[in-house]
């Protein structure tokens, strides 16, 4: 047998990426947007009574429209998993123990003013569920920390034995594992760990989806069909301008109308790898766009874009039992918009600071 801890050389360090680490910068940049505004106006009944209102309720028809932000985050990690150089448990370890250094390093400083400005306690088994993200009493949204493990931990498993078998890796990743999350989550009776069997079923697919789509080059295959039916240049940017948004809302539709009938949510990611591939063409589409052409929102999108983990865990304030504290900084004008851009803003601020920090003592502890 194979050893997993052995590197890989694959035929597949000739390919590049479809798209450069600058788009990737300005993709991360938007999907996080995305996030906020699903978080920020799609969730009215989070915004404490004084804050709230009508400005909200009204804009609460995005929240499932600009959920397409989770399914990016997993894409991309799939899909830059498949260039990496090494795809070892060692390479794995190391991204893993990068996540949780900083999830720990937000969880540390929200879960400091939560002791000293609201009393609140933690005993014992919180602090270990907290620690290994399995619970969101601190930072609500810290979910993605135990599935990316899982997803790490799975993939050189996944590229030992079934790359190259697309048929046998579209089952056991769209279909095999999924259900096997789906059961553990039907069957366990522990809360905490239910929601993570129940993310790891809608999610992992997306992660999975990423990898494969780089190693079968799905989107250059699309890109090669989308200029031969379509050669402007500027109707290619116009049709993506105008699909993407049109396919979100069509996925949204979709997913609001399976609830009302089936209420199933393993069906969400189902419908998510329908449209999915066009999804992430014309959003990768745009990005370029983005990056070759308007030099200020590239920069402002570029730097969101790599601080969006930190953001990711450290906007969770806004909305836990911390949020009497942290709410009002974002929310005081009673305005949608500028809400938004204060909470980015702030939380952005934050997290470069956090972010330099953390690589300075990374660099000091490397030499």
């Amino acid at each position: 047998m194979s050893d997993p801890e052995k590197p890989i050389v694959e035929e597949q360090e000739r390919k590049v990426p479809f798209f450069s680490k600058e788009t990737t910068s300005v993709i991360k940049g938007v999907a996080i947007i995305l996030m906020f505004i699903h978080h920020f106006w799609g969730f009215p009944e989070w915004i404490l009574p004084e804050y709230g209102g009508t400005s909200y309720e009204n804009l609460s028809f995005l929240r499932f429209p600009v959920k397409i932000c989770v399914l990016i985050f997993c894409f991309l990690s799939g899909y830059f998993y498949y260039f990496s150089k090494e795809k070892t448990y060692a390479y794995s370890l190391r991204k893993i123990r990068g996540i949780f250094t900083r999830y720990w390093i937000c969880l540390f400083l929200l879960g400091a003013v939560g002791i000293f400005y609201f009393d609140h306690y933690y005993d014992t088994a919180s602090v270990v569920k907290e620690l290994l993200a399995l619970q969101s009493t601190t930072i609500r949204f810290n979910w993605y920390v135990a599935f990316y493990f899982v997803c790490m931990m799975l993939a050189p498993l996944l590229v030992r034995f079934l790359k190259n078998k697309p048929v046998p890796e579209a089952v056991v990743c769209f279909l095999v594992l999924p259900l096997l999350f789906q059961g553990i989550f039907q069957w366990i009776r522990v809360e905490f760990l239910s929601e993570f069997f129940l993310h790891c079923s809608i999610w992992l697919p997306a992660f999975y989806s990423g990898f494969m789509f780089a190693e079968y080059s799905v989107l250059e295959k699309i890109e090669a069909r989308y200029k031969k039916l379509i050669t402007s240049r500027f109707c290619q940017v116009l049709v993506a301008a105008v699909m993407l948004p049109a396919l979100m809302f069509m996925n949204a539709s979709a997913h609001i109308y399976f609830n009302l009938t089936f209420d199933p949510d393993d069906l969400w990611i189902l419908l998510d790898f329908i449209i999915m591939p066009l999804e992430m063409f014309f959003l990768v589409e745009l990005c370029k766009l983005i990056s070759a052409r308007t030099k200020t929102a590239k920069l402002i999108l570029s730097a969101l874009g790599k601080e969006s983990t930190l953001m990711w865990f450290l906007h969770s304030a806004f909305f836990t039992y911390e949020k009497p504290l942290f709410q009002p900084l974002a929310y005081f004008t009673g305005i949608p918009v500028l809400s938004l851009i204060i909470g980015l803003t702030l939380t952005f601020t934050v997290a470069f600071i956090l972010r330099m920090l953390i690589d300075k003592c990374e660099a000091k502890i490397r030499s």
